[in-house]
């Protein structure tokens, strides 16, 4: 009887921790990444994302963009994709210390389509400011005059 009981304590806890363990989860779309806290993003939660690259950055960065938004990829092994390239995309959150920068980090980015490049969203200031099109190619009617809200930048 003592045995029966630790087996099915034994077993109840796995199946707990299989289904508690959120950390686990992959994560399948920028809204998804845009909703982790900054310890989750740390934690290196992994990511199977699909999207078109909207930027290629100098320091070798992707924008990626879903049907939600945009997101920073990061560490893509060469032949990176081509502006316009919808793109599969696995890898892990990152958060890089010097800038807090939120990311994917990713050396396993397969080219699905080979596309014209995207053309910009229409956007507006209280969206900017709520952070809704960070890393996002987007198009403002007006002015900005600044776009940063730290003393880095």
């Amino acid at each position: 009887m003592l045995r029966a009981i630790l087996v099915f304590t034994a077993l109840l806890l796995a199946s707990l921790s299989s289904v508690a363990g959120p950390t686990n989860t992959v994560l399948r779309t920028t809204a998804e990444l845009r909703a982790l806290g900054e310890a989750e993003m740390r934690n290196g939660r992994p990511v199977e994302l699909k999207g078109q690259i909207v930027a290629r950055l100098f320091h070798g960065g992707l924008i990626l963009r879903d049907s939600v938004g945009g997101f920073l990829l990061e560490d893509v092994s060469e032949p990176r994709p081509a502006l316009g390239d919808v793109v599969s995309v696995r890898g892990r959150t990152f958060i890089d210390e010097d800038n807090r920068q939120e990311s994917v980090r990713s050396n396993e980015v397969t080219v699905l389509e080979h596309c014209t490049p995207p053309r910009p969203r229409l956007t507006d200031a209280a969206r900017i400011s709520a952070g809704m099109d960070n890393f996002d190619l987007i198009r403002l009617h007006g002015f900005v005059s600044d776009i940063f809200n730290d003393e880095n930048h």
